[in-house]
Protein backbone atom coordinates (compact mmCIF):
# COMPACT_ATOMS: atom_id res chain seq x y z
CA UNK A 1 0.00 0.00 0.00
CA UNK A 2 2.92 2.29 0.98
CA UNK A 3 4.35 1.29 -2.49
CA UNK A 4 1.25 2.73 -4.52
CA UNK A 5 1.61 6.35 -2.52
CA UNK A 6 4.88 6.72 -3.24
CA UNK A 7 4.38 5.77 -7.16
CA UNK A 8 1.05 8.42 -7.02
CA UNK A 9 3.23 10.82 -5.63
CA UNK A 10 5.90 10.70 -7.56
CA UNK A 11 3.72 10.48 -10.42
CA UNK A 12 1.97 13.47 -9.69
CA UNK A 13 4.65 15.63 -8.97
CA UNK A 14 6.46 15.36 -12.17
CA UNK A 15 2.81 16.09 -13.32
CA UNK A 16 2.69 19.44 -11.97
CA UNK A 17 6.59 20.28 -12.87
CA UNK A 18 5.66 19.35 -16.61
CA UNK A 19 2.36 21.62 -16.48
CA UNK A 20 4.55 24.67 -14.30
CA UNK A 21 7.00 24.48 -16.84
CA UNK A 22 4.87 24.34 -19.68
CA UNK A 23 3.16 27.44 -18.04
CA UNK A 24 6.50 29.03 -17.58
CA UNK A 25 7.08 28.55 -21.22
CA UNK A 26 3.96 29.83 -22.00
CA UNK A 27 4.57 33.39 -20.80
CA UNK A 28 8.17 33.93 -21.26
CA UNK A 29 8.70 35.44 -24.94
CA UNK A 30 11.38 34.62 -27.37
CA UNK A 31 14.99 36.14 -26.46
CA UNK A 32 15.38 39.27 -28.62
CA UNK A 33 18.18 38.05 -31.53
CA UNK A 34 21.75 39.62 -31.49
CA UNK A 35 21.76 42.58 -34.05
CA UNK A 36 24.96 42.36 -35.80
CA UNK A 37 26.27 45.38 -38.00
CA UNK A 38 29.21 43.87 -40.56
CA UNK A 39 30.95 47.09 -42.16
CA UNK A 40 32.09 46.37 -45.62
CA UNK A 41 36.10 45.89 -45.71
CA UNK A 42 38.11 48.53 -45.30
CA UNK A 43 41.73 48.31 -47.78
CA UNK A 44 44.29 50.30 -46.65
CA UNK A 45 46.66 47.97 -48.42
CA UNK A 46 48.61 49.34 -51.76
CA UNK A 47 48.86 46.09 -53.39
CA UNK A 48 45.65 44.57 -52.74
CA UNK A 49 43.79 43.73 -55.83
CA UNK A 50 40.03 42.38 -55.58
CA UNK A 51 40.87 39.22 -55.58
CA UNK A 52 42.52 39.48 -52.11
CA UNK A 53 39.19 41.16 -51.23
CA UNK A 54 37.09 38.68 -52.64
CA UNK A 55 38.95 35.70 -50.34
CA UNK A 56 38.91 38.13 -47.58
CA UNK A 57 34.75 38.93 -47.48
CA UNK A 58 34.47 34.89 -48.27
CA UNK A 59 36.17 33.93 -45.12
CA UNK A 60 34.58 36.71 -43.63
CA UNK A 61 30.97 35.14 -44.70
CA UNK A 62 31.92 31.42 -43.39
CA UNK A 63 33.38 33.29 -39.75
CA UNK A 64 30.19 34.76 -39.10
CA UNK A 65 28.02 32.23 -40.39
CA UNK A 66 25.26 30.96 -37.42
CA UNK A 67 24.06 27.60 -38.41
CA UNK A 68 20.23 27.30 -38.00
CA UNK A 69 19.69 31.20 -38.31
CA UNK A 70 17.28 30.65 -40.90
CA UNK A 71 14.66 29.05 -39.03
CA UNK A 72 15.76 29.65 -35.11
CA UNK A 73 16.67 33.56 -35.52
CA UNK A 74 19.56 33.52 -33.38
CA UNK A 75 21.08 36.99 -35.52
CA UNK A 76 19.22 39.81 -37.09
CA UNK A 77 21.76 41.48 -39.94
CA UNK A 78 21.50 44.88 -39.86
CA UNK A 79 21.12 45.72 -44.44
CA UNK A 80 24.56 46.87 -45.52
CA UNK A 81 23.54 50.40 -46.58
CA UNK A 82 22.13 50.92 -43.71
CA UNK A 83 25.17 50.52 -42.08
CA UNK A 84 27.17 52.52 -44.79
CA UNK A 85 25.34 55.55 -44.25
CA UNK A 86 25.44 55.35 -40.22
CA UNK A 87 29.46 54.55 -40.64
CA UNK A 88 29.94 57.55 -43.05
CA UNK A 89 27.64 60.25 -40.63
CA UNK A 90 29.67 58.94 -37.31
CA UNK A 91 33.28 59.36 -39.35
CA UNK A 92 32.19 63.00 -40.37
CA UNK A 93 31.06 63.47 -36.92
CA UNK A 94 34.31 62.24 -35.45
CA UNK A 95 36.62 64.32 -38.49
CA UNK A 96 34.84 67.46 -37.12
CA UNK A 97 36.40 66.98 -33.25
CA UNK A 98 39.04 65.14 -34.35
CA UNK A 99 42.00 66.04 -36.72
CA UNK A 100 42.76 62.36 -37.39
CA UNK A 101 40.19 59.41 -37.17
CA UNK A 102 41.07 55.65 -36.42
CA UNK A 103 38.47 53.09 -37.45
CA UNK A 104 38.41 51.50 -33.71
CA UNK A 105 37.59 55.23 -32.50
CA UNK A 106 34.05 54.71 -34.76
CA UNK A 107 33.23 51.47 -33.66
CA UNK A 108 31.08 52.56 -30.64
CA UNK A 109 29.49 55.28 -31.62
CA UNK A 110 28.45 53.44 -34.55
CA UNK A 111 27.05 50.28 -32.17
CA UNK A 112 25.21 52.76 -30.54
CA UNK A 113 23.62 54.75 -33.71
CA UNK A 114 22.70 51.26 -34.61
CA UNK A 115 21.59 49.90 -31.91
CA UNK A 116 23.89 47.09 -32.73
CA UNK A 117 25.41 44.28 -30.31
CA UNK A 118 28.16 43.35 -32.35
CA UNK A 119 29.85 45.64 -34.77
CA UNK A 120 32.51 43.98 -37.48
CA UNK A 121 34.66 46.06 -39.35
CA UNK A 122 37.68 44.57 -41.19
CA UNK A 123 40.35 46.68 -41.75
CA UNK A 124 43.43 45.29 -44.23
CA UNK A 125 46.76 47.38 -43.33
CA UNK A 126 49.24 45.35 -45.03
CA UNK A 127 49.46 42.12 -47.12
CA UNK A 128 52.07 39.66 -48.60
CA UNK A 129 51.97 37.59 -51.19
CA UNK A 130 54.14 34.90 -51.17
CA UNK A 131 54.63 32.57 -54.46
CA UNK A 132 55.58 29.16 -54.92
CA UNK A 133 57.25 27.27 -57.80
CA UNK A 134 57.10 23.79 -58.28
CA UNK A 135 59.54 21.89 -59.96
CA UNK A 136 57.60 18.41 -60.09
CA UNK A 137 56.51 18.40 -63.74
CA UNK A 138 53.15 16.68 -64.95
CA UNK A 139 53.09 14.45 -61.74
CA UNK A 140 52.82 17.56 -59.09
CA UNK A 141 50.13 20.11 -61.71
CA UNK A 142 46.89 20.66 -59.89
CA UNK A 143 44.41 22.05 -62.27
CA UNK A 144 41.24 22.15 -60.28
CA UNK A 145 42.87 23.51 -57.60
CA UNK A 146 41.16 27.56 -57.12
CA UNK A 147 44.13 29.02 -55.37
CA UNK A 148 46.72 28.33 -58.39
CA UNK A 149 47.11 30.57 -60.83
CA UNK A 150 46.93 29.57 -64.63
CA UNK A 151 50.79 30.13 -64.87
CA UNK A 152 50.91 27.28 -61.91
CA UNK A 153 52.45 29.38 -59.40
CA UNK A 154 50.35 28.63 -56.24
CA UNK A 155 48.90 31.73 -54.18
CA UNK A 156 49.07 31.41 -50.14
CA UNK A 157 47.62 34.71 -48.98
CA UNK A 158 48.84 35.92 -45.60
CA UNK A 159 47.68 39.18 -43.84
CA UNK A 160 49.84 41.06 -41.37
CA UNK A 161 47.80 42.42 -39.15
CA UNK A 162 44.51 41.94 -40.15
CA UNK A 163 45.00 38.24 -39.01
CA UNK A 164 43.51 38.41 -35.79
CA UNK A 165 39.74 39.82 -37.85
CA UNK A 166 39.83 36.49 -39.68
CA UNK A 167 38.80 32.95 -38.57
CA UNK A 168 40.86 30.27 -40.98
CA UNK A 169 38.88 27.23 -41.02
CA UNK A 170 41.83 25.53 -42.61
CA UNK A 171 45.20 26.19 -44.48
CA UNK A 172 44.59 27.54 -47.79
CA UNK A 173 47.61 25.48 -49.18
CA UNK A 174 48.21 21.87 -47.95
Amino acid sequence: MQKKYLILCALLSLFLCLISSVAFAATNEPPKPLRLARVPLVVRAYSADAEVEDIIENRLDLALHVPLNDTMHYVEEIPQSEVESALNDVLADLKTKHRRVKMKDAMQPLAEKLDADLVVCPVLTTYYEYIYYGGGGWLHERHDDPRQRRDGRARRLRPHRAGKLLAVREPLLP
